[in-house]
This record gives structure tokens, sequence and C-alpha cells, in this order.
């Protein structure tokens, strides 16, 4: 079963292509479902739950080629409305953290830049937790917990039986000499780091250092993750000082790619970013 976001944008997507093709405005539309446009848009855009009522009308009013794929409509609008193993954690999830946490489950490659901290999955559970702590020094202890269970939860994607994540993460070298926590925090984080970069667990991890020789790049403007899909559209979270947002505009996404594979040619890897991990752990004492 594939991801519940992604289920829904997938239904989304075939919905709006199957209208437009029959010519049925949005206004038409939810006329017929007795609802508003926006509803409409947001199920258009797997923003929405779907109902299986409404998927079921809008198959009704569009007929033709959507009659041929009611099953597969209505197979997708149940998956999007499945729970996943990130529900639990409802309690700390916004709206945007669970909607990226989504689409990272069904995404096949992730493609991540972290210029002020370590990307999330490649954390350690000491270094989330004095991440947290730094963050909101008033967090509770249960919702530090809440937050780091779930941080840890993500790292089940490189793991899963079924396609594990392809994970190519770049670390701009301020990251690992930045103290988060105490000396033995990040004894543990950079060893773990070099752990990852030199056996990732499934094959399926690079990490690459972007070093202060290579001067600046447009990259360092914000951390960036692209999630892609094997049968869906991309999508990039780009997170700066004042605001953060997804982006799904086809060009705008293939941009962001091309900038983040300009920074990966300015790269460490292999033993050079081992000798460097080591050199850091040897100061720590």
């Amino acid at each position: 079963m594939t991801s519940p976001a992604v289920a829904r944008r997938r239904l989304g997507a075939e919905l709006r292509r199957l209208r437009i093709d029959a010519d049925i405005p949005v206004e038409k539309a939810a006329e017929a479902l007795e609802c508003s446009p926006s509803k409409i848009s947001r199920l258009e855009t797997g923003v929405g739950v779907p109902r299986t009522r409404d998927v079921r009308d809008l198959i009704d009013l569009i007929g033709g080629e959507a009659d041929q794929l009611r099953d597969e409509l209505l197979g997708l609008a149940e998956e999007g409305r499945a729970q996943a193993w990130y529900h639990e954690f409802s309690d700390v999830l916004d709206s945007s953290l669970e909607r990226f946490i989504d689409l990272e489950s069904g995404a096949s490659e992730e493609l991540v830049f972290g210029g002020a901290w370590l990307p999330g999955l490649l954390q350690t559970p000491e270094y989330a937790e004095a991440l947290f702590r730094a963050f909101d020094p008033d967090m509770s202890d249960d919702d530090v917990r809440r937050y780091v269970d779930l941080r840890m939860g993500r790292k089940g994607v490189l793991t899963r039986r079924r396609g594990p994540l392809r994970l190519t993460a770049i670390v701009d070298e301020s990251v690992l000499l930045r103290a988060v926590g105490d000396p033995g925090v990040m004894r543990g984080q950079l060893g773990s780091l070099r752990a990852m970069a030199q056996e990732p667990p499934a094959g399926n991890v690079e990490v690459r250092l972007f070093p202060f020789a290579a001067g600046v790049h447009e990259l360092l403007v914000a951390d960036l993750t692209v999630l892609r899909f094997e049968d869906d559209d991309d999508v990039v979270l780009s997170e700066g000082h004042t605001a953060q947002g997804f982006e799904e505009r086809p060009a705008e996404v293939e941009s962001l790619i091309a900038t983040f594979r300009s920074a990966r040619e300015r790269t460490l890897g292999g033993a050079e970013l081992g000798d460097r991990l080591t050199t850091l752990i040897d100061r720590l004492g």
C-alpha cells in the first residue's frame, strides 16, 4: 500500500484530468456534490481527505473513462483515508509536518541539504533531543520524547523491506563544527554519521560534505529537501530563516534539483569525509 498522502495526490491528479477531459467546470462539479468549489480544489490537489461518496459522485458525473477506472479510483480513495504509522503522534504533529512525513513515507528518493543542522534522517536520538530542547527550552520532557520518537520513526524508510528510500544528503561543514548538546552528544552523532557514510544500512545512503573551501552557493540560502516518486510528481520542501513551504510546480522543482546537483559537484565524500569526521571526533576527546 502506498502512503496516504501519495494516494491522495494520485487520486486528485486523476480526478482533475478526467474532469478537464470531460469539459466539466469546477463549479459544476461542486454543484453536483453540493459543496464549495474550494472543496473540489482540495480534493484535486490531494490536500483534502477523500470521502468515498464524493469520489463515487464525481465518477458518476464524469462518466466515460472515469467509469472504467472506478475500482482504481475508489481504491486510491480508501488508501488516502488510511492511518499511517505516525498517527499515534498526532498530539505533536502540525499539518505541515504531517504532510511532509506522509510524502516522505511514499517517496523513492530524497535529496536533502542541511545548512544549519543535520537532516533528520541522519540524526541520533541524543542529537535530536538536544536540538528540540534548544529550539524550545520550555518544552516538557514528555513532548521532547514524543518529538524524538517521531523523528527516529522516520528512519524506517531507509530500511523498509519493499524498496528502501535512496537518500543523498549534503551537509555544510559548519554543521559538523556547531556544538549541539555536550561533547558526548557530538561524538556519538559524528560517529553515527561516519558509520552511515561508510556503511549505509542498505547501500542506499550517500552523505556528502560541502566544505568551507567550496565557497558560497545558492543552496546555502535555505535547507532543502526534494522528495522524488516513481509514479508521481516530485515535491520540494524549502526551509529558510523566516518561512517554509512546499513547491510542486514542475519547472520550479526541476530548477531546485539542478541547484542541488550543482552544489553536489563541489562536495566531498568517501574517504575524505571519513577522515574529516575522524579528526573532529578525536578533537572531542
